[in-house]
């Protein structure tokens, strides 16, 4: 009896080490995990609507940064830095890079007031974020889309 007690104890020990299977991730896993890999990235705008970005106000250029632990994102928007939260969901792996159907919700932002050029670029700059449906992810660039169209490119900012 003491010799089966011990070797089912060792048994179960045996199994509890294995672990059991993995659960399968979701495509909302994905996301989060694809972008951790370059968690607090700096993305640069360089294009707007299909026109090179332009220096925002001192020259700092518009920028953005996912940061998937918080589903929050911040950055500067020509003119006042802004903050807010986003949801990713994986569309679609492409030989060009993942796509993503995003949201982005602005939740605030400074209020500085700045040269009339630079506010007027803000403030299309923002309406576009907000707007914003999907996402594509390459290596070195991150492109934001409305209803398939592009609207925002960003480069990864060397750090």
């Amino acid at each position: 009896m003491r010799n089966t007690c011990i070797i089912l104890a060792l048994l179960a020990l045996a199994l509890a080490g294995c672990g059991g299977a993995k659960p399968a991730a979701t495509a909302a896993d994905s996301a989060q995990e694809a972008l951790t890999v370059e968690q607090n990235q700096v993305w640069q705008l360089v294009e707007m609507r299909g026109r090179a970005a332009k220096p925002g106000y001192g020259g700092q250029p518009t920028t953005l940064v996912l940061i998937p632990k918080t589903g929050t994102f911040s950055g500067f928007a020509s003119c006042n830095r802004y903050f807010g939260d986003y949801t990713l969901a994986l569309a679609e792996r492409r030989p060009d890079g993942d796509l993503y159907n995003v949201v982005f919700t602005l939740r605030g932002s400074d209020s500085i007031g700045c040269p009339d050029p630079h506010m007027n670029a803000e403030s299309r700059y923002m309406a576009a974020l907000a707007k914003a449906d999907q996402l594509l992810l390459t290596a070195y660039t991150m492109t934001l889309y409305i209803k398939g169209k592009e609207i925002l490119k960003y480069e990864m900012q060397e750090q």
